[in-house]
């Protein structure tokens, strides 16, 4: 064994990869910061294929209490690239309804070190893309979307 060696616990993942992320799992979490989405990803190709992180963004609530997705924001990224049309998230009824509507679908994001000292990698929350190697027949005739014309 060398000198330097990956502490146990977290990915294998390392910052500065481009990569295809699947949403394995994604629900709301009262964390340190607030309300935020969790979500579970995997790796869905090249060499980290397989290897799963969690990542967190933030939910929005305003005075009363209502949960939204602030335009712009990391959630608002992750949802817009997973769903491919940014027209399709004022369809969900509730945050909820849009986190249980992600999972299964996938985006590609850019690596980063997060954490003190760099000791966890998470995904760069403005550089989330459409997974344009996703399959073309995925069930978006599910999601609940209305075309408006």
């Amino acid at each position: 064994m060398g000198l330097v060696r990956r502490m146990g616990g977290g990915s294998q993942v390392p910052a500065g990869e481009k990569l295809r992320f699947g949403i394995v799992s994604a629900e709301a979490d009262e964390g340190d910061h607030g309300l935020q989405a969790k979500f579970k990803l995997k790796v869905l190709e090249g060499p980290y294929k397989g290897q799963e992180l969690f990542e967190w963004a933030k939910i929005g609530q305003d005075d009363t209490g209502d949960e939204y997705v602030a335009e712009g924001g990391k959630l608002h990224n992750i949802a817009v690239s997973a769903l491919r049309d940014p027209k399709r998230l004022d369809a969900f009824d509730s945050v909820d309804d849009l986190l249980e509507g992600l999972v299964g679908k996938s985006f590609v994001s850019i690596t980063k070190t997060r954490g003190s000292a760099g000791k966890y990698v998470g995904i760069t929350w403005d550089m989330v893309y459409v997974d344009a190697a996703a399959e073309e027949d995925e069930d978006f005739d599910d999601l609940p979307y209305e075309a408006p014309f």
